[in-house]
């Protein structure tokens, strides 16, 4: 590409987990060094929608993290443990 006069440039990044108490999984001093972090919830989804909210705070307000992953589905999750299963309606 750049024989071609194409501006190109490979990013490095990552998925990281918010975990349970609202830390990510990987040390700040590695996340510094990537182009993109992105932070997503993949355990506890048993927590309450207040637990849960604080979590996604906790992490967005880290300074690596470009942004937060599968927000629906944490935010749904959460929602859907506090209400019950589902009825069909």
């Amino acid at each position: 590409m750049a024989k071609e006069g194409t501006d190109f440039r490979l990013l490095t990044g990552t998925e990281v987990d918010i975990l349970k108490d609202g830390t990510l999984d990987f040390p700040d001093d590695l996340l510094a060094e990537l182009d993109v972090v992105i932070a997503s919830i993949h355990q506890s989804f048993s927590q309450t929608e207040a637990e849960t909210t604080k979590r996604l705070i906790g992490a967005a307000q880290n300074p690596y993290v470009h942004m937060l992953g599968h927000l629906t589905a944490a935010c749904c999750w959460s929602a859907s443990l506090q209400s019950g299963p589902a009825r069909g309606d």
